[in-house]
C-alpha cells in the first residue's frame, strides 16, 4: 500500500509545472477562446517540507510575458534538486488559478488544523497577482489539510499530474 501511495506522489510530482504571461502565447487550438487571456503576473504555489515522497516537494504555476508554465521539483536531504518545467495553456492554467480565486486567497491566512501533528508536513503557499501576494503555511497530511487548504494542493496537484 505505501508503494502505491509512493507511486501516486511520484506521478503527481512529475505533472507539476509553473504558468506565466501577460499576453500569454497560444499552446494550441484550445486556447482560441482565450484570445484575451491577460496574465497579470499571477503565480501560486505549494512546498511541502517533511513528506513522504521527498524531503521537500514543490509545485508552482507562474504567468510570464511569454508563456505560462508548471514547475515541479523534489529535494533530498542534501539539497540536491530533481526539476522539471513544463508549459501550460492558457485554459488550463486559469483552471487552476480559478480553485485559488474561489477560495479567496487575498483574504486568507495561515490555517488552524487541530488535528496536525508536530511530526506532520508543513506547506507552506506563495500566491500573487500584480496587485497583491501572499505567504501562507498549513501543517497536516495531505489528505487531512482543512477547506482550503487541500483545495489548493488539490488544484495543483491534479495540473501537475496530467504533464
Amino acid at each position: 500500500m505505501r508503494a502505491l501511495g509512493i507511486a501516486w506522489a511520484a506521478a503527481t510530482l512529475a505533472a507539476v509545472a509553473c504558468g506565466g504571461g501577460s499576453r500569454a502565447r497560444s499552446t494550441g487550438p484550445a486556447d482560441d477562446t482565450y484570445a484575451d487571456f491577460t496574465c497579470n503576473e499571477r503565480h501560486a504555489q505549494y512546498v511541502v517540507v517533511g513528506g513522504f515522497v521527498a524531503p521537500e516537494l514543490g509545485i508552482e504555476i507562474r504567468c510570464s510575458d511569454t508563456e505560462q508554465t508548471i514547475r515541479k521539483w523534489t529535494a533530498d536531504d542534501s539539497g540536491n534538486r530533481d526539476e522539471t518545467v513544463q508549459p501550460l495553456s492558457r485554459a488550463e492554467f486559469d483552471d487552476v488559478w480559478r480553485s485559488f480565486e474561489d477560495a479567496g486567497w487575498r483574504n486568507l491566512s495561515d490555517c488552524i488544523n487541530p488535528r496536525a501533528k508536530d511530526t506532520d508536513e508543513v506547506y507552506t503557499f506563495e500566491i500573487g497577482d500584480a496587485d497583491a501576494s501572499v505567504t501562507l503555511t498549513c501543517q497536516g497530511k495531505a489528505n487531512d489539510l482543512p477547506f482550503p487548504f487541500d483545495r489548493l494542493v488539490n488544484a495543483l496537484d491534479v495540473v501537475a499530474a496530467a504533464h
